[in-house]
């Protein structure tokens, strides 16, 4: 999905609205009750792998503080380019749905059922340069490892080990 094609899905989505707006995680956990059965936007990047089951797809959305599993038709699911790991921060996505504080459907777990995703922010990868002290203090082991590792073969040797 190109750049305007994008813009133009989240500035739909953001004018469709929702009754409640958007809402944290913690809000979410926190309020459970209240929130319960009610629509709700909740914006997070897409973290994990998705799981895809027959015409759905189960998304996991974090917004820095909690995930909250996102059940997700896959005709309503955008096209996405990266899912956060180690080595790739996913995709930032804005999610309408319904709020189960116990959902029947999925064994009573929390979860969104969601009725419109639209993609906010790119994911991209991550570098993780190595810091040059670390590098220092872990060939300043190995230094110091290395000749004591040798010494003990040598004496187990001495003293009729094998």
């Amino acid at each position: 999905m190109d750049k305007i094609a994008s813009a133009a899905l989240a500035l739909a989505f953001l004018c469709a609205g929702s009754s409640s707006g958007q809402v944290a995680s913690s809000q979410l956990i926190e309020h459970s009750r209240e929130y319960d059965g009610k629509s709700v936007e909740y914006r997070g990047e897409l973290i994990g792998e998705p799981m895809r089951r027959g015409d759905h797809i189960w998304i996991n959305v974090s917004d820095g503080g909690n995930a909250i599993g996102i059940w997700v038709r896959r005709s309503i699911m955008p096209v996405v380019r990266y899912f956060g790991s180690y080595s790739r921060r996913g995709d930032t996505v804005l999610v309408r749905g319904l709020f189960h504080k116990s959902c029947p459907q999925h064994g009573g777990d929390m979860d969104i059922h969601a009725e419109a995703v639209a993609p906010v922010v790119p994911g991209e990868p991550k570098r993780h340069p190595v810091k040059a002290a670390s590098l220092a203090w872990a060939m300043g082991a190995f230094a110091l490892a290395f000749p004591a590792f040798v010494l003990w073969r040598r004496r187990e040797r001495f003293l009729g080990g094998t």
